[in-house]
């Protein structure tokens, strides 16, 4: 596949996700509206990895959060 520019690239807001679909295409899905994109050149592996890595640096962060948060409490449970 060739190199797209940046600017005929798919441009998706952040509540966006997709499914793949049985014939060679996509089915995206948004809080305003949905659409299906067909086609053998899709190339969507790439974005997708990048924003799943963000999502599970995330969740990391909230595990921690809540690990702390639960460790505080049985501190202070300690010394009521």
């Amino acid at each position: 596949m060739t190199r797209l520019i940046p600017a005929a690239r798919l441009k998706v807001k952040e509540d966006t996700f997709f499914l793949p679909v049985q014939n060679d295409g996509v089915y995206f899905r948004n809080n305003v509206d949905t659409f299906r994109m067909e086609g053998d050149q899709l190339e969507i592996e790439r974005a997708s990895r990048k924003k799943l890595d963000e999502q599970r640096y995330k969740d990391k962060l909230t595990a921690i959060r809540i690990e702390r948060l639960n460790k505080i409490k049985q501190k202070k449970f300690k010394y009521n």
